[in-house]
């Protein structure tokens, strides 16, 4: 349910089809909590050719943290679906968040946040000062 909320809002603006959201779920039902990257953090993706339109990034801070099974990164409390059709955007966006989740002071700076504009000035300037 975690992975659907998150790809709502992408599917809602045609970056990815309905397929994407299937087989990013069966893909974590065959293998396992690989999307957790970082503490708290789960990033849901799947391959450039699973039904991804357009780049895209959705990001969702979860009412309830959920234990995917992946101890050192357990409980999530932010799940980013993102869609990406090319390789250097897709690793590159990963790269940056993944990043930033891992740093504990960005992590607190966005869990009081009560907007999409709070969360998204902390990305900002968290990303500026990591350049």
């Amino acid at each position: 349910e975690a992975v659907r909320q998150s790809a709502q809002y992408l599917l809602e603006n045609d970056c990815i089809e309905e397929r994407y959201i299937s087989s990013m779920i069966k893909n974590v039902e065959q293998n396992g909590p690989y999307i957790l990257v970082a503490p708290g953090f789960a990033l849901p993706h799947e391959a450039l050719n699973a039904g991804a339109k357009k780049v895209g990034m959705s990001l969702i801070r979860l009412d309830e943290p959920v234990v995917f099974g992946k101890p050192e990164f357990d409980p999530v409390e932010w799940v980013c679906c993102l869609s990406a059709i090319n390789k250097e955007t897709h690793l590159k966006a990963m790269f940056h968040l993944v990043n930033l989740f891992h740093n504990e002071k960005f992590r607190d700076k966005i869990r009081p946040a009560q907007s999409r504009d709070e969360v998204y000035n902390a990305i900002k300037r968290y990303e500026y000062e990591m350049r």
